[in-house]
């Protein structure tokens, strides 16, 4: 897949948004292959399959967590 992407990382970035279904449950219960072959995971699983996607194209890749808050 990441061949097809063109080894983009932008190409890849916009194809897991665009074609991997969210699913809403907690955790990983798929992996980046299953998700893959699903086109549906959800937010760890397409998490996985990103960082799996931009590291089949040499690029730098790791899974990081955290939060984000707004005054309002």
């Amino acid at each position: 897949m990441a061949e097809s992407l063109g080894y983009s990382p932008l190409r890849i970035f916009q194809w897991v948004n665009k074609e991997i279904a969210f699913e809403p449950y907690w955790g990983s219960l798929k992996g980046a292959k299953a998700t893959l072959s699903s086109k549906a995971g959800g937010p760890t699983d397409q998490a996985s399959l990103l960082v799996a996607l931009l590291r089949a194209s040499n690029v730098p890749a790791r899974y990081v967590r955290g939060s984000i808050g707004f005054d309002g």
